[in-house]
């Protein structure tokens, strides 16, 4: 993201001009004189090492086996919003049939977890080096991990208490429309867990870390969610051609191939499955035309 980016958001959501005249902090031999380098920066660990983002997924309930590892590292909105896409890309999703109407139902309720991604990057504690935000992804929870306790408040009054570390960090995101001001950020996410029949999130604050973990469904309660109408289950290949989808309007079974790095014969299969779950629509009758469009139905 670069600065007239930014500005655009910016101009979206507020009229009045940002002034970044404030220090944030010294790490090494790294002086930040104001906050424009975490927000326009290509390669933010340039400029501070630890103020990155890791997302990983793992197999099982543990931390023995890793399936997948990113590290990003654009400015603080981008660390957030390529957080957010990696946890779309790794948790469960069914589709929620009745009559005409499909409704998505994802494992974890998404705005959830994009206020507790977001609150770890906006708060952690840019002055701790050596550690940085992780989103550690298992097949029934999540945790949210930043470096830095909590700041001049208790655990009693989260959700009740509004207090920001880095103040001009939490004001530029608050502009951009990404957080509110008042400190209803842990209510929220409780709200969107209670609203997705699932338990509040358990947080734990010690003196040097904040971790928050979402327990979501598990994959013999998805059928339970639905209340008795037709559960459908996707593959990862055919959740990535939806979410083109949804950007693109229409693609063809070649898009399907090059998104998915697929064979003609498994994009035909995946394909045809989605038409049949009535999940999307063709353009014309024949299985095997490469120039038959598909658009969600």
């Amino acid at each position: 993201m670069n600065k007239e980016e930014l500005n655009l958001i910016l101009q979206e959501g507020e009229t009045h001009k940002i002034e970044f005249k404030e220090s944030l902090n010294d790490i090494g031999d790294i002086k930040f004189k104001n906050i424009v380098p975490l927000f326009f920066s290509k390669n933010i660990r340039d400029l501070n090492r630890s103020a990155y983002t890791t997302c990983i997924l793992f197999k099982g309930d543990n931390r023995a086996r890793i399936i997948d590892r990113k590290d990003y590292e654009g400015c603080l909105i981008e660390q957030v919003e390529d957080a957010v896409r990696f946890v779309e890309k790794n948790i469960m999703l069914t589709y929620q049939i009745k009559g005409l109407v499909r409704k998505e139902i994802p494992q974890y309720p998404i705005n959830a977890l994009r206020e507790a991604i977001t609150n770890a990057v906006m708060h952690r504690d840019y002055f701790e080096a050596g550690s940085n935000v992780f989103v550690y992804i298992y097949d029934d929870f999540i945790e949210v991990v930043n470096p830095g306790g909590l700041f001049g408040i208790s655990k009693d009054d989260l959700g009740k208490v509004c207090a920001r570390r880095n103040e001009l960090i939490a004001d530029l995101f608050k502009m951009c429309q990404m957080v509110e001001k008042a400190g209803t950020g842990i209510q929220r996410m409780k709200d969107a867990m209670d609203e997705a029949g699932l338990k509040e999130p358990k947080i734990e604050a010690s003196e040097n870390f904040f971790i928050i973990t979402f327990y979501g469904h598990k994959k013999d309660e998805l059928g339970r969610v639905s209340e008795g109408k037709e559960i459908i289950s996707i593959n990862e290949r055919q959740r990535r051609f939806i979410e083109m989808l949804k950007q693109k309007n229409e693609l063809t079974r070649i898009d399907y191939e090059k998104i998915n790095n697929t064979s003609k014969r498994t994009a035909i299969r995946d394909l045809s499955d989605l038409f049949n779950k009535k999940i999307v629509a063709d353009t014309t009758a024949s299985r095997t035309d490469p120039n038959k469009k598909y658009k969600l139905k």
